[in-house]
């Protein structure tokens, strides 16, 4: 008795699996989030070096009291 799964719900035409497409698939959309995450990343990394160069530039303006951490 064989149980492959044409013969369990009858006599009928297995369907293929389209394994190729779908690895295509998947290794286009690693390389896209993986770009995607590359481009996240640098924006925030400039624009957290724009806001550390904009507050080190208003501290020193208001002179040497600095913030409450600062001085702990």
């Amino acid at each position: 008795m064989n149980l492959s799964g044409a013969e369990i719900g009858g006599l009928r035409k297995q369907e293929p699996l389209h394994v190729i497409p779908i690895a295509l698939a998947l290794i286009l959309a690693a390389f896209a989030g993986g770009g995607l995450g590359l481009i996240w990343n640098s924006a925030t990394v400039e624009s957290s070096k724009t806001l550390e160069s904009e507050g080190k530039n208003d501290s020193s303006e208001d002179g040497a009291e600095g913030t409450a951490s600062e001085n702990r």
